[in-house]
């Protein structure tokens, strides 16, 4: 069972300048993308880019929490939704980087936000 026996394409973490060693394929999540992911999420639901219906999902980004400087589920709570929502979310950001009427839609890339900025909470009534 290797890659070549599924239909599509698998998509993985572009490697960044100056690695040596060997990547792992598939995406590693760091505090950095962790964090950048949450803010475009964030946006994407203030500017109505993405709907959710999941009312599973809604329950969980209810509490979703900053803890120190990172975010994870109130202790007891899950966050398995949210944190596949990100990884799609970072997903979708390599994937506009080849389809311009997707970036035209979705707004900036994650890259194009350099700055770090803490994402103030969501608000789902």
């Amino acid at each position: 069972m290797g890659e070549d026996k599924f239909p599509g394409y698998f998509l993985h973490e572009p490697r960044k300048g100056g690695q040596q060693r060997r990547v792992r394929k598939g995406y590693n999540t760091t505090h950095k993308s962790k964090v950048t992911a949450c803010s475009k999420l964030k946006a994407w639901i203030e500017t109505d880019k993405i709907t959710v219906y999941s009312k599973p999902l809604i329950r969980e980004l209810k509490v979703y929490v900053a803890r120190g400087n990172s975010f994870q589920a109130k202790s007891g709570e899950n966050d398995d939704l949210v944190a596949a929502l990100l990884l799609v979310i970072r997903m979708t950001d390599f994937l506009t980087k080849y389809d311009a009427t997707m970036e035209e839609s979705l707004g900036a890339t994650l890259e194009d936000d350099d700055e770090y900025r803490d994402p103030p909470p969501i608000m789902i009534g």
